[in-house]
């Protein structure tokens, strides 16, 4: 297993402190930022803010507007693959076979605990703010019954996407190749969301929050992530660094 951490890809090498600080600040101000997204999202949905109503109605009634039945047909298919019947068995088979892939269950964990993360946020923000959803009159069925904010379709598409281009890329040596793992996973958490909105499922502000409270989650998941490969990579690399000459100090033979 040891031999096996140290053939991964580097993506941020120890020898460029100037790499790491920029990238972590980095990290640190698009979390500030999306932050500070979620809270005046969230906000303006729970008080009815009227930039809010605004920008919802003008979302919607640009999906009524481009709506046709075909399209309706082709986005309900598309917008099922986030439903919880379709997402849980992609998610559970991607994480056991990369597990038994590169036998190691750290897929087997993060996906657990990203999905896990992100439902609990949505039920209990379901459940805190209780927000309408669209009319049925304006929505294509199968229709939803469940409240409106966030979009639990969103949240989990980034999530769950997420957890895939992160494990995929840690894995993947080409730059290239990570590129369009990264586009591919971006396009899906979009789509999912735009989905939502041109299905009269969501209001447009219902999504945004999805969007930026699922970055939030995959960012605290990937984290713990992280932080216990480190762990879990100094004490191999204590465990290997401990010489026989050592050893036998702390134990001499005795005569």
């Amino acid at each position: 297993a040891h031999s096996q951490l140290k053939s991964l890809p580097v993506l941020f090498p120890l020898s460029a402190p100037r790499c790491r600080l920029l990238t972590i600040g980095t990290i640190i101000g698009g979390a500030i930022l999306v932050l500070a997204a979620s809270i005046t999202i969230t906000y303006g949905a729970s008080t009815h803010s009227p930039w809010v109503i605004r920008m919802d109605h003008w979302a919607l009634n640009h999906a009524l507007a481009a709506r046709s039945p075909r399209t309706g047909m082709a986005v309900t298919w598309f917008t099922n693959l986030g439903s919880t019947p379709w997402s849980a068995p992609i998610a559970t088979t991607f994480a056991l076979y990369t597990a038994w892939r590169w036998r190691d269950a750290t897929p087997i964990f993060l996906m657990a605990g990203a999905t896990a993360l992100s439902t609990t946020v949505t039920r209990l923000l379901k459940l805190t703010f209780e927000r309408i959803r669209p009319l049925h009159e304006v929505a294509v069925p199968p229709f939803e019954h469940t409240f409106s904010f966030p979009s639990g379709h969103t949240l989990n598409a980034v999530v769950i996407a997420g957890v895939m281009v992160y494990l995929l890329c840690q894995h993947t040596r080409s730059a290239g190749l990570r590129t369009l793992i990264s586009g591919c996973g971006i396009a899906y958490a979009l789509l999912m969301g735009i989905s939502r909105v041109f299905l009269a499922h969501h209001w447009l502000s219902d999504v945004l929050a999805g969007w930026c409270i699922g970055s939030l989650c995959l960012a605290a998941s990937i984290v713990v992530e992280r932080a216990t490969a480190y762990i879990r990579q100094g004490r191999l690399h204590d465990r290997d660094s401990s010489s026989p000459s050592d050893e036998y100090s702390r134990n001499p033979v005795r005569p």
